[in-house]
């Protein structure tokens, strides 16, 4: 590649940080971000972003058209077309059924929180959480989430690991948490209850929904 091949290629790559989304359905977008920086030599890299905890990618490949990010050991690739100041393209992953394929979206704009909660309530500290209600089939994890204003993080934990660094909102009534880490793909929708527990439901990549609940164990 000649130098100067190279130097328009560097002046049109899209590197910075792009506030994105997966979209297994338009009304349930999984929101994470993006950063990409450029190195010596031109050599691009990047990494996913969930509340601050960065999951690098193995590749980021810009050609002046198609910007492709992967995550070798995952089997996860993100293709997509720059225009203007948006992305727009699929990530695949090679799983068990086959290959999955959900739209992806990425601007440079940060999307909106809703107001802190005007009632001065809190989902801080932590939480037993059970997802499912086929008898035999729930899911026990533990919560553990962090609140400054009406921004929510914190991740859940299994016997075996957690699920990610969710990161989402709550706005007093109403709550959300996304992650997409390169493997999870959740969102878990939900509110909170007269009685203090709180109730929704998740979505794992597009999977039907399944309900979940939990009750608060300590501030």
């Amino acid at each position: 590649m000649t130098a100067h091949l190279l130097a328009l290629l560097l002046s049109t790559a899209p590197a910075g940080l792009w506030h994105a989304a997966l979209v297994p359905t338009s009304e349930y977008p999984v929101t994470f971000d993006v950063r990409i920086a450029a190195g010596k030599g031109g050599k691009l890299s990047g990494a996913l972003v969930n509340a601050g905890v960065e999951s690098p990618l193995s590749s980021v490949t810009w050609d002046g058209a198609t910007l492709v990010l992967a995550i070798a050991s995952y089997d996860m690739t993100i293709t997509a077309a720059k225009t203007g100041d948006a992305l727009e393209g699929t990530y695949r992953r090679t799983v068990i059924s086959g290959v999955a394929e959900v739209p992806f979206t990425a601007s440079r704009t940060m999307p909106p929180l809703p107001p802190a909660p005007s009632n001065g309530k809190s989902l801080a500290g932590s939480w037993a959480v059970e997802v499912g209600g086929a008898p035999g089939k729930v899911e026990k994890l533990t919560g553990v989430f962090a609140q400054k204003g009406a921004a929510l993080t914190g991740t859940l934990f299994s016997t075996t690991g957690d699920h990610g660094a969710l990161h989402g909102w709550f706005d007093g009534e109403r709550m959300l948490l996304t992650v997409f880490d390169g493997v999870h793909v959740d969102r878990y929708d939900g509110e909170i209850l007269p009685d203090g527990t709180l109730a929704g439901e998740v979505r794992s990549g597009t999977k039907p929904p399944v309900s979940w609940r939990a009750s608060r164990t300590s501030p």
